[in-house]
């Protein structure tokens, strides 16, 4: 049975035998640092704004710009037409409009009925924000 000699290197004695690989590494783990930090604040800042989007409205279902300015409330009529043939939900979207919503609220969820199948489209733009449920 063979033993091999295992030797564990140093990060000194892999840098001299390969520079380029130790610079590599420590800029690719730099990156990620720089990365992860960057996401987790974005993700803070999109928290603050549907928190402050949660505290202006005055009831629910609302509809509200990008900027946060709130459009209206009610339900929106399924028999609303649009200019073009679209769908509402893909109006919506393709306006960056939000629904804030409860889903505590009779109104809502009625809303969200009449959305029927495109709700979840809907859900995955990110244009919807539950605020009381």
């Amino acid at each position: 049975m063979n033993k091999k000699n295992l030797k564990v290197k140093s990060v000194g004695e892999i840098f001299k035998e390969n520079p380029w690989k130790v610079v590599t590494i420590l800029l690719a783990g730099v990156l990620i640092i720089l990365f992860t930090l960057e996401s987790y604040k974005v993700n803070q800042e999109i928290k603050e704004e549907e928190l402050n989007l949660c505290s202006i409205v005055e009831g629910t279902p609302a509809w509200a710009d990008v900027a946060g300015n709130i459009l209206a409330y009610g339900v929106l009529n399924k028999n609303v037409e649009f200019e073009t043939n679209e769908s509402m939900v893909d109006y919506l979207i393709g306006n960056n409009i939000k629904f804030i919503y409860s889903s505590h609220c009779g109104y809502c969820n009625q809303q969200i009925d009449i959305f029927g199948n495109d709700w979840e489209d809907y859900q995955r733009s990110g244009l919807t924000l539950n605020c009381f449920g």
